[in-house]
């Protein structure tokens, strides 16, 4: 059974290492984990954007902040030599579809040859006893409208991107099936993350907030198309979860989706208006700019997640966009420390699992 209670339990003064930390997600990931007691240490270039959320927020002293590039093999293994985690969480990724067209070298390197790179350097650190590997629910290949993608469905992808993605797929399998012998290796495939803090370049959610706080009109390229949108913590619980059982043992190796209930997608156009309607300002046009080509429709199936890890997302995704805007809100108007009001955002998501195990 699923506890939240005791997964912080777990991590409690546990040494861990994620890789591309100063990242959106990696900065949460540092963040939640130090939260619950971790011994962090964060493997990654220099952060993205400016401004960022790693930046922004105050990680405390349970954090050990490393510079490096995942290209580089030697860096990474020379971590995890002088840190010896017990558990790896592998982030870093180059993750913009538009750049990874713009820049296909570096995306295949970074996410291909940086997955290569993090497998090699567990493989010869006696340490580490488990990895969760994140990939992308764009791994895929395309799928027609209305149908959500599972675990056992084709991997693949017609851009840089996603094929970079489905070739670290099959690494993962690789080195698990014949390299990483006493290494317990998962994979996790995330649905499309919001949340506080994002700047990233051709992002919905940094363009639509900027652009409201600037009070310009909101530029939205397919307006009609959807992406299984779920709250940042949702899948990080997700990655904590998988961890810990690979840790103890579990037969819980292979590729795990984490993404929203599927009751109800939501279209870009429709995630916009209901950001403007919680920021209670702005206005929205249709680009004429519509981009390299991508998928229109795109949903995961996570109900192995679901039967397997007991895991399940918590937040709506009205609540998903409400804590996502607010948050925003907060930083444009500078009304209070938003490494204050990210910790609250956690521990309010927290509160509402223990309160869900206890019903």
């Amino acid at each position: 059974m699923f506890s939240i209670r005791k997964v912080q339990d777990f991590y409690s003064g546990r040494t861990v290492l994620i890789t591309g930390h100063t990242g959106f997600k990696g900065s949460w990931f540092v963040k939640i984990l130090t939260l619950m007691g971790a011994d962090v240490v964060g493997f990654s270039r220099t952060p993205p954007t400016n401004p960022n959320l790693f930046n922004i927020l105050d990680f405390g002293e349970s954090f050990y902040d490393v510079r490096g590039d995942v290209r580089n093999a030697g860096e990474i293994k020379s971590v995890l030599e002088a840190n010896q985690p017990s558990i790896v969480f592998h982030l870093a990724a180059q993750s913009i579809v538009r750049e990874g067209i713009n820049q296909p070298r570096k995306t295949f390197e970074t996410n291909v040859q940086g997955t290569v790179n993090v497998l090699d350097a567990i493989s010869s650190a006696d340490a580490v006893d488990a990895a969760v590997i994140i990939t992308s629910d764009k791994c895929y290949t395309e799928s027609s409208p209305g149908y959500s993608q599972r675990e056992s469905d084709p991997l693949g992808g017609s851009d840089p991107y996603s094929a970079s993605k489905a070739c670290a797929e099959h690494v993962i399998r690789a080195y698990q099936s014949s390299i990483l012998t006493d290494t317990n290796v998962a994979s996790a495939r995330a649905g499309n993350v919001i949340g506080g803090g994002d700047w990233g370049a051709y992002r919905l959610i940094p363009d639509c907030v900027g652009s409201i706080a600037e009070e310009k009109p909101v530029e939205i390229r397919n307006p009609n198309a959807t992406r299984p949108w779920q709250f940042v913590l949702e899948p990080l619980i997700g990655y904590l979860r998988l961890a810990e059982l690979l840790h103890n043992g579990k037969d819980v190796e292979g590729g795990w989706n984490f993404g929203p209930n599927a009751s109800k997608l939501v279209s870009v156009r429709g995630l916009v208006e209901s950001i403007i309607s919680e920021w209670g300002k702005g206005e929205y046009i249709i680009s004429g700019d519509q981009g390299p080509q991508e998928r229109h429709f795109l949903q995961i199936d996570s109900t192995k997640s679901k039967v397997e890890l007991d895991w399940f997302p918590i937040y709506t995704i009205e609540k998903a966009i409400t804590e996502t805007t607010r948050w925003y809100k907060k930083y444009y108007r500078a009304e209070e420390n938003m490494d204050r009001i990210t910790n609250n955002q956690i521990k309010e998501y927290l509160d509402t699992m223990k309160y869900k195990e206890g019903i």
